[in-house]
Parts: C-alpha cells; structure tokens; sequence
C-alpha cells in the first residue's frame, strides 16, 4: 500500500533524520560537560539527562514521520480514509519501536541493571504516548473530513432541486403565453379566478373565520365589573359592632398542624403571615382557602435508609431507622451502540478488530462500559476523543466478557461518543453480541 510513495517519504526522513541527530548531539555535549563540572560523570542524573535528551529526537522524528506521510497521501488521496490512518501509525509505530531498541542498548552498556530498568520502563511509557497521541490525531482529522464531506453533499442536494423547478415553470409560463389559448382553457381560468375570489370572500367572513378558527367566538355572557367599596365607607346594612369569627386557631405557646382546608370569614380581618392561597381575594364577607401543595407526579421519589445513628442525624438521638427523599434525576442509560468491522496497523502487518461507538442520554460520574463477545476477546483501546484519557481495562471470569473503567474523563457529558476497539484472543474477528453499564459496586 503506497508503494510509490515509499521512496519520497525515505528520502524526507533521511534529512529529517540528519538535522535531529545533530541536534542531539550538540545537546548531549552540553548536557556531559555540564555534569562534570559538577563532579556527576558518572551519576545516574547524568543518564537520566542523556535518556531526556534521547527522546526528544525520537518524539521529534516520529512527529515529522507523521507530517511526512500524511502530507504525502493527503495530496494522492486528498482525504484521510480508515486504511490510510491505519497506514500512517503503523510507519510511525515501527520508528518508535526501532529507536526504542536503540535506546535501550545503549542504557545496557551504561548504569546499573536496576537503574537501566527504571529508564527502559520510561522509555516504554514515552514510546507509548507519542504513538498513541498520533493515532488520535490522524482519527480527529479523519472524522473532520468526513462530517465536512457529508455536510457539501447535504447543501448540495438541497439546492439544486429549487433551481430546476424554477427553470421549468418559467419556461412552462413563457411557452403558455406564447401559444394562443383554447376556448377550453379560457373556461377553466375562469373557473379557477371565480373560485379564488369565492375564497377570499368567505374567509373575509366573520362566520366562517370563527369556525375555521381564525377568530376567537364571542362570549355570551360577559361579566359586569364590580366596583369596590372605599374601606372608609361603612356597610349600611352591617351592624356598627361584630365579633369577628375564627376557626382552627391552635392554643397560643402549641404547635398548630392543619388538615385539609381552612375558613376565615369576618369583616375587617387581618391576614397574617405565612398564609398562602390560590385565586384567592381578602376583604368583607370572603373565604380563604390554604390547600395543602401536592408533588408533580413526574419526578420520581428514591429512598434511601440509613442505619440509626448515620451522618444525617448529627448532633440528635435516633431510635428508628430514617428515610431521605432523593429528587434527582434517574441513572444514565446507553443511548445507542454500533459496530462495525476495522483494522490496526502492527508491526506484524494489519490485525482485524471491532471498532464499538457508543453514547448515553445522562452524565455519569463514573463511565464504565462492558461488552460480551461471541468468542475470547478483550478490549485494545477505549477513548473519548478530544480530551485527556486514562482508562483502566476490566477483566471477568468469563473470557467473552471484557471492560474498561474511565479514569479521565470524568463525568462522562450526555451524548458524548465513547469508542471501544475490541479484538477477540483467537485473532479473529469478534462479533459483540451485548453492551452494558458497570455500576461502581461491580468495580474492585
């Protein structure tokens, strides 16, 4: 797979290779006179130094690989597809693995076995980065080309049509009226003017507006306004002096519980605080209502009992187990899941896998996704593109069932596409028969 290409691209790293080795070198100099100077030739800070400085030229050059050859098939292919991307790591993962060997020869020959191991070990983690870091570029820019490509397409067929039916009327309008007319179609547009005009007449009509909606019907009876009277102004026919009445007052120094509606009717009452209603009006010879409120129906209520004595309870005795209302919104739910047949480049050639892409409908505090396989297989890679990502692979008893716990990011926003790569242990290609939530009482 582009063979042609092969050649060119060598000859760019070869340079490429060239100036970053002479840039080392010219670092690693410093780095060795600056350690003698300090008396630390033969410390392990001076390995450690030379090892940062090593991996700075393979980072460097496995970043040009990847510029190298993506620039290159971008101007054969004009746009990424999953084999060129697949194409692209694989050339930068042999780089790495190739230097890295380089690397761990020389911090054979160097420090001591256990220091040699803790930087091999480094150079692992580093190798691994880098090529991971490319690999999610090359996905990123992919999927760019392709909502770009979708989205032309889409405006595309959304504007021709309007353009072709605009040219046939006016050309069916400019052929009509050139042609001289028949007696048959003079009787028809007749037909359709008087129909037209019929139309707007009865639309112009207050009956038919009324039935067809338009307007509102007027009411048939329509309320007198009733004009208050001045507080100041007495009622003649009220006696000069009346007790007022009260009903459902609590003992004065008790606690008051109500039940159900309460009255309240006099003249001059006052109302006093913490009294609500609905619809209500205060004043001579009128009732207020306070009506207990009522929970929506459409949250559901969650319980949870703690044991006597619990954090709830501070600072007060408990003899009886408690209950704490819980309004909040219902876990998270996947949304959708899909598969679909892909490919990794490794340095043994091209491995077959399943690329999973999934979604959930309410953010989650702890992701963690788990699948079931119709054969042995394990979860490669999971990754939420466009953030930090650190992921902890899951393992069962049962060796067609494999998971993955985010670390990074966390929550998990709702709608946000989690992709798996899963690879089946037989080297096959796995189908994924079911996927789930792992809840964290799962998780040890």
């Amino acid at each position: 797979m582009y063979e042609e290409l092969e050649q060119l691209a060598n000859l760019k790293l070869g340079k490429t290779i060239e100036r970053l080795a002479r840039e080392n070198a010219t670092r690693m100099s410093g780095i060795i006179r600056d350690h003698a100077k300090r008396g630390l030739s033969q410390s392990g800070l001076l390995e450690a130094a030379k090892l940062r400085s090593q991996l700075q030229m393979v980072k460097e050059l496995c970043q040009e690989a990847h510029r190298i050859w993506l620039e290159l098939i971008l101007a054969v292919d004009k746009v990424l597809t999953e084999q060129s991307v697949a194409f692209i790591g694989g050339k930068v993962l042999e780089i790495s693995i190739n230097q890295a060997g380089n690397i761990r020869k020389n911090l054979n020959s160097g420090p001591s076995p256990a220091t040699a191991a803790e930087l091999g070990a480094q150079v692992d983690r580093e190798m691994t980065g880098v090529v991971a870091s490319v690999r999610r570029d090359l996905e990123i820019l992919r999927r760019e080309q392709a909502l770009a490509s979708s989205n032309n397409a889409t405006n595309r067929l959304a504007d021709s049509p309007p353009k072709k039916i605009e040219t046939t009327i006016s050309m069916a309008i400019a052929k009509a009226i050139k042609q001289p007319w028949t007696r048959d179609q003079k009787i028809a547009l007749g037909i359709v003017i008087l129909t037209a005009v019929a139309i707007l007449v009865a639309i112009s009509t207050p009956e038919i507006r009324t039935k067809l909606g338009l307007e509102k019907r007027p009411s048939a009876t329509q309320e007198k306004p009733t004009l208050a009277k001045p507080s100041s102004m007495p009622d003649p026919q009220a006696p000069l002096l009346q007790k007022p009445e009260m009903k459902g007052l609590a003992k004065q120094g008790s606690a008051a519980k109500q039940e159900g509606n309460t009255t309240v009717k006099g003249h001059g009452n006052v109302a006093g605080n913490s009294v609500s209603g609905s619809g209500n009006v205060i004043g001579n010879n009128n009732q207020v209502t306070i009506t207990s409120p009522k929970v929506p129906e459409s949250h559901p209520i969650f319980s949870i009992t703690n044991p006597s004595g619990s954090i709830i309870n501070q600072g007060s005795a408990v003899n009886a187990p408690q209950t704490v209302n819980n309004l909040g919104p219902p876990p998270a739910k996947i949304t959708t899941w899909e598969q679909k047949p892909a490919q990794w480049q490794e340095a043994g050639g091209l491995v077959s896998e399943t690329q999973l892409t999934l979604t959930v409908d309410h953010s989650m505090e702890i992701p963690a996704f788990a699948v079931k396989c119709d054969r042995p297989c394990r979860i490669r890679d999971a990754v939420v593109f466009g953030v930090y990502n650190k992921v902890n692979y899951l393992t069962t008893n049962n060796p067609n069932i494999s998971g993955a716990v985010f670390l990074s990011p966390r929550p998990l926003g709702a709608g946000v596409q989690v992709e798996y790569r899963v690879r089946a242990q037989d080297g096959s290609l796995p189908k994924i028969l079911e996927v789930s939530m792992i809840s964290p009482e799962q998780l040890k």
